[in-house]
């Protein structure tokens, strides 16, 4: 097989042009192309640190042919190919993909619902025609779940494993659409209610959980969130967090009800979305895409972390994870304690993705 420099299209071997966009197709001579994929996950590992210049053995272009032969099959048209033959040197260039992540029952819960699972790809590709081109791509997926024992982490790693899984597809360019990305989670979603459905489970009994996903393509970023957790990013100028809890408080205040009064209720912190209680015809995933110009570090993290404003007043611990080549396994190790000493009550996951960015001009 032979991969399209221009494309990302799996070609038989001796065909000279591409079969999806028409592309002349190197020889085996003129392509030398690197390509790595790496994954960890709350249930093979409590922390893990990626660096992409590591090669994991027996993981070579899996994703890539398969997303090749399922994109033939889709009704929406691939993602637009890009321009790498003439890059501009004056943006902003993605250099590296560091990533580590820790889940912790805490100090009062005797089972763990929450779990994390992540992926990154990194790939590097010559030819006589254009310079070293290199492709760092990354899919970070947290959730906490809810049911009790036999429940919760059910729901969570039924959504980790239906979003990894129906995801790979849209590894070939780009980032998958918004619309993309909501049949993804609406997957998800229905995956876990009709489990809920087939058992019967009634009201409390129904699993159910959260989700956070920050996908990463380039300088190119896709958030998308249901529920509690949160996103947060920290850059050079403070911390931001990027999603906006669904409970109902906010969706009072966001119809107008005073704040202290909406917070007073008993339950303003109870969940308006949530992946698996209800069918996917009320389900609104909250999704957002934006460009990195400047080196970037992502918290994903469940309610255990950011209750009572942990984050947002012990966000100065984080600060210095944003230079290159930080100690991210210790930096998620602290968060992790950090939670457990101002909170405890409930299960607590981080995962920290740092994402190096240049300009160069």
């Amino acid at each position: 097989m032979t991969i399209c420099t221009e494309c990302g299209f799996e070609n038989p071997e001796n065909h000279k042009f591409c079969q999806s966009c028409g592309a002349d197709l190197p020889t085996i001579s003129e392509l030398e192309s690197k390509l790595e994929i790496e994954e960890i996950s709350s249930s093979s590992t409590a922390t893990v640190e990626s660096d992409p210049a590591i090669s994991i053995e027996n993981s070579e272009p899996v994703i890539l042919s398969e997303s090749t032969n399922k994109l033939e099959n889709l009704d929406e048209k691939p993602p637009q190919e890009e321009d790498v033959t003439d890059p501009d040197l004056s943006t902003p260039i993605f250099t590296k993909l560091r990533y580590a992540g820790l889940s912790d029952v805490g100090k009062e819960r005797n089972h763990n619902e929450d779990g994390f699972r992540c992926f990154s790809q990194f790939m590097i590709t010559e030819s006589h025609s254009q310079p070293e081109f290199q492709t760092h791509r990354g899919l970070f997926i947290l959730c906490d779940g809810m049911g009790g024992h036999a429940g919760g982490e059910v729901a969570s790693a039924m959504a980790i494993e239906a979003i990894a899984e129906n995801f790979k597809p849209f590894w070939t360019s780009g980032l998958p659409s918004q619309a993309k990305i909501r049949e993804i989670i609406v997957i998800a979603n229905q995956a876990i209610y009709n489990l809920n459905e087939s058992e019967l489970r009634k009201n409390a009994g129904r699993m159910g959980t959260t989700l956070v996903m920050v996908v990463v393509d380039g300088t190119e970023v896709a958030i998308a969130h249901v529920g509690d957790s949160r996103i947060y990013k920290i850059s050079e100028d403070g911390v931001t967090q990027l999603t906006r809890d669904h409970e109902v408080a906010i969706k009072l205040i966001d119809e107008g009800m005073d704040a202290a009064i909406a917070y007073e209720r008993y339950d303003a912190h109870q969940l308006t979305q949530a992946l698996g209680p209800n069918s996917s015809q009320s389900l609104e995933p909250a999704i957002a895409f934006f460009s990195l110009e400047s080196p970037a570090l992502f918290l994903l993290c469940s309610d255990g972390l950011s209750d009572n404003d942990v984050v947002e007043q012990n966000w100065q611990q984080l600060s210095p994870l944003l230079v290159a080549d930080s100690d991210l396994k210790t930096g998620v190790k602290n968060l992790v304690q950090l939670g457990n000493d101002l909170n405890g009550y409930d299960n607590i996951s981080a995962v920290l993705v740092h994402c190096q960015i240049d300009v160069s001009s």
